[in-house]
């Protein structure tokens, strides 16, 4: 698929077929961005996938993915939509863990492989955390990168400071692959100037109105779980992730641009295999958010031989043993 393709899709008024994956747990943003996709009259939500993260609320990868597919559950709950929606359980490891690069196979990427067989319309992929699931997909049937488009909260903007942006972290391994893999890419970066912008304050929660269970819970409830009494003095937060549904709802409130990649040395085996190269031409597209603040937004699309490590983030070596307390999610 062309950029222009792309572009053209994501302008289009068709209803948009996406797949949610998700770290609910690890926020309070995923939540607010689930019901964003259900309830957008521009989308159809094929299925909502957990995904792994590990910080100070999950023992590890695993537990972090399955108290994400709980909150899922808890989700669609309160805005009445128990048993509507399939929900699969991710991955309860990394990519990042295996020295060989091997993708993770679970439910959640097994299923993205079947749902981008059904349809000859692009499946747009709004992946929220640690993009595990979406590059184990890719790598386990590569035939699916020209059946999806990956919208990822992942990365910072190009000319931040460091690469550390919590999603980016929680696998730089698959960061890197999917870099690599010959998938369209909507890049939505945190900071400086990216998805950080979403910020809310106590003002704009409390124009939801009403006493439904949906009301209550996105008004009062997840405030106060992760704000505590911050939520009556002075409360605000930065609410990521609603970024990505936005960028298909909204695509008119977004600025695209095509950035193009550095090359090096070709590398040799396929991402199949578990390696990150390709010998053959790649095609990356990229995409950050903008709208009336400076945020750049930019979609890339490059078609070149590349070579290893070409503008690429490198896996830190200590990345393995470590969760430091990155921005963004």
């Amino acid at each position: 698929m062309t950029p222009e393709k792309i572009l053209e899709d994501i302008y289009s008024k068709r209803v948009k077929k996406v797949i949610v994956d998700s770290d609910t747990y690890n926020e309070m943003d995923d939540q607010y961005a689930i019901a964003y996709a259900i309830a957008s009259d521009k989308m159809e939500v094929l299925a909502l996938n957990a995904a792994p993260f590990h910080n100070d609320r999950s023992r590890d990868f695993g537990d972090g993915m399955e108290k994400s597919y709980e909150e899922i559950l808890r989700v669609l709950e309160h805005i009445g939509k128990t048993g509507q929606y399939p929900v699969f359980k991710g991955s309860r490891t990394r990519i990042n863990d295996d020295p060989e690069l091997r993708p993770v196979d679970s439910p959640a990427a097994r299923n993205i492989i079947k749902l981008a067989h059904e349809t000859d319309e692009i499946i747009y992929i709004l992946a929220l955390g640690a993009i595990t699931n979406v590059v184990s997909a890719a790598m386990i049937d590569p035939s699916i990168c020209d059946r999806i488009c990956v919208v990822w909260l992942g990365g910072h903007c190009f000319d931040f400071r460091d690469l550390g942006e919590f999603n980016l972290a929680q696998d730089y391994a698959a960061g890197q692959l999917l870099l690599n893999l010959d998938v369209p890419l909507i890049m939505l970066p945190a900071c400086d100037h990216g998805t950080k912008v979403l910020q809310v304050r106590l003002p704009d929660m409390q124009e939801i109105k009403g006493d439904s269970p949906a009301a209550v819970f996105f008004r009062e409830t997840l405030p106060e779980e992760f704000n505590g009494d911050y939520y009556e003095n002075g409360w605000e937060r930065v609410i990521w992730d609603i970024a990505a549904p936005g960028a298909v709802a909204v695509p008119e409130g977004y600025s695209f641009s095509v950035i193009p990649r550095r090359s090096s040395a070709t590398t040799g085996s396929t991402p199949s295999t578990g390696r990150a190269g390709r010998s053959s031409s790649w095609k990356r597209w990229t995409a950050t958010r903008s709208s009336t603040t400076p945020s750049p937004a930019s979609a890339v699309c490059e078609d070149k031989e590349k070579e290893k490590g070409a503008g690429l983030p490198t896996v830190p070596k200590d990345s393995r043993q470590r969760n430091p307390p990155f921005q963004g999610g």
